[in-house]
């Protein structure tokens, strides 16, 4: 039972951080690093080719029915896991109307990795971090990109703070002092 919680909690990190996450990370960089510079198109349309060549190719490997059997019901799963995350593209649309409550900003593929990564929430340590006695050393910026008229520019996010290892715990958001 232990073994099988565990297998079930490492397969949902790595579907909540290394699917979705990276490949909306992924999607962004390839959009507006690659293709920006090359193809003088919206910010939008160039959102629809990637969907696009997505779906080519999905439909092309699912095609080869002979050649890649075995890679079949894997192509089959990571499709429905990124049809199913893709409602959180609705957030994407939403943020593009401009309504009148926009907390996060999430109208680019760059701030919707944070907002699916909680960033807005802060990083509070729960496993292992500092002490609820430790004082910074030093502070660390975290870095997104903000869309402009025609490109993405890099601005500071937020900033977080560097504690010494002398000052981090294992369950220190629990302990509180020594």
């Amino acid at each position: 039972m232990y073994i099988f919680f565990i297998i079930g909690c490492l397969l949902v990190g790595v579907v909540q951080v290394g699917m979705i996450q990276i490949s909306v990370k992924a999607a962004g960089y390839l959009i507006f690093s690659l293709l920006t510079p090359c193809i003088c198109l919206s910010f939008q349309a160039l959102l629809y080719f990637l969907f696009w060549l997505l779906s080519l190719y999905v439909w092309f490997t699912l095609g080869c029915k002979e050649k890649l059997v075995l890679f079949a019901p894997g192509i089959m799963c990571l499709t429905f896991i990124l049809i199913g995350y893709s409602s959180y593209l609705t957030t994407l649309i939403r943020s593009n109307a401009d309504p009148a409550v926009d907390m996060y900003n999430v109208d680019n593929p760059m701030s919707l990795v944070g907002y699916l990564g909680r960033d807005q929430y802060g990083d509070f340590p729960i496993l292992y971090g500092q002490k609820f006695t430790a004082a910074p050393v030093d502070s660390k910026e975290t870095y997104s990109y903000q869309k402009s008229n025609d490109k993405y520019i890099k601005v500071v996010r937020s900033y977080s703070y560097v504690y010494n290892k002398e000052d981090k715990m294992v369950f220190s958001a629990y302990v509180g002092c020594e």
